[in-house]
């Protein structure tokens, strides 16, 4: 009966956790954009993407078209609502480890907002950074311990802002060789904050594996689509790809793998 009554509140919980990741989604772009309008540098009601009309809030949490042009509501928006309450109900059923569950489900909004972001904009906030380091602050320290936490962030930051300046000079050396002109960075500054966070998470040494874990998963999806791209005849170099949910999908799988096994 205990179990029924909170996993109940488990999905009601999950249902406004999506609802959340799908506004702050929809409203965070808008709101820290360098050539955003000032009547958009605020938090408040969603826009239509299509036609910049403000939705209502009951719209906009129940994912009802656009009033004003009819337009759809993204894919996005339905997959994060159902998402959520199901890994919510699974945490609650099978707790992981040490950490608890109001921690956890923390995380995993804060994890699932600077994913969507960075898919759909390709950015990472500050803002989200700042907020990232306060929970991997809190969870590493429960986990591994102060001097482990701080040793993972450093760590984690450090190595990704070797890399960054790396990228920097591979595509200036490039474009030089080349005379091309990318201006696409192999990294950006808001990748390597968001190492540093998760390097709080899964401190040291636990960072250097969850960087390997991605580079792998990375590189995986990266040649599967350098091949489909060729095949179609639409292969284009220095294609930009998100890093950041690549960067996550490793440090979750190092965190079940701390858990479970």
């Amino acid at each position: 009966m205990e179990n029924w009554l909170f996993s109940v509140v488990a999905i009601i919980y999950g249902l406004f956790s999506g609802t959340l990741v799908n506004y702050l989604s929809d409203v965070l772009p808008f709101r820290f954009a360098i050539n955003s309008l000032p009547e958009h540098r605020r938090l408040d009601r969603v826009l239509c993407k299509n036609c910049r009309q403000p939705y209502q809030w009951s719209d906009f949490i129940f994912l009802r078209n656009c009033t004003s042009c009819g337009q759809k509501r993204s894919l996005r928006g339905w997959i994060i609502l159902l998402l959520f309450p199901i890994f919510f109900v699974g945490i609650w059923l099978y707790p992981p480890g040490r950490i608890g569950f109001w921690p956890i489900s923390i995380l995993l909004i804060y994890l699932a907002l600077v994913t969507v972001i960075d898919l759909e904009h390709r950015v990472i906030f500050f803002i989200t950074s700042y907020f990232g380091a306060v929970i991997g602050l809190g969870i590493g320290w429960s986990l591994h311990g102060l001097v482990s936490t701080l040793l993972g962030g450093i760590a984690g930051f450090t190595i990704m802002l070797g890399l960054f300046g790396l990228g920097i000079l591979f595509t200036r050396v490039f474009n030089k060789l080349r005379r091309e002109n990318y201006e696409e960075d192999a990294l950006g500054y808001g990748d390597v904050m968001l190492t540093g966070v998760l390097g709080l998470l899964l401190g040291w040494p636990g960072i250097t594996g969850g960087l390997i874990v991605s580079g792998l998963v990375a590189g995986l999806v990266s040649g599967i689509y350098i091949i489909v791209a060729k095949l179609q005849g639409n292969y284009r170099i220095f294609t930009p790809i998100p890093l950041a949910p690549f960067l996550i999908l490793g440090t979750l799988i190092m965190f079940i793998a701390a858990w479970y096994f």
